[in-house]
């Protein structure tokens, strides 16, 4: 890579890193209440990533769920203005909550995924582990990865994703 290249290389994470810091804050400690297994309905959500090193931003979406038994599966945007528009995105989501309203889902969602495309995940795995309540749900995916920002520099770090949603 040219010299001039790596530091275009450089400058995009730098300002990929001013734009996580700021987006907002952390994601608040997500819905409280009574475990529930029945989570059918619509969500206001908050898409929260926390980036080791480099800071939060929290993006507001939306979620809708239907249900069968213990299995859902649903639709999920982030819908953000400002600095969060960049992140729009729609995708799905599947999975299963329990009676005790532990749930465990995955995401196909562009910016959850496109975040660390192209990076090695080191550790953690790709499903989204939470709760549900009566107020809503909440469920995080951590990884730890290994970045390349240009030929002789590499981001190690964790992210973790939380999807925190209050029934509506």
């Amino acid at each position: 890579m040219s010299r001039n290249g790596a530091l275009q290389k450089a400058l995009a994470c730098v300002t990929a890193a001013c734009l996580l810091s700021a987006c907002g804050g952390g994601g608040g400690g997500g819905p409280t209440g009574t475990p529930v297994d029945d989570i059918a309905g619509s969500y206001m959500a908050t898409l929260t990533l926390v980036v080791e090193g480099l800071g939060n931003f929290s993006c507001p979406g939306t979620m809708t769920i239907t249900q069968t038994g213990n299995s859902f599966s649903g639709s999920i945007s982030v819908t953000g203005a400002g600095d969060c528009a960049q992140f729009n995105s729609q995708g799905t989501l599947s999975g299963t909550v329990t009676s005790e309203g532990v749930v465990a889902f995955a995401v196909s969602l562009p910016i959850v995924e496109g975040l660390i495309a192209g990076c090695e995940i080191l550790s953690g795995v790709t499903t989204f582990t939470g709760t549900s309540t009566t107020t809503g749900i909440t469920a995080t995916r951590t990884n730890r990865v290994r970045c390349p920002i240009d030929e002789d520099s590499v981001f190690e770090g964790d992210f973790t994703f939380t999807i925190s949603g209050t029934k509506t």
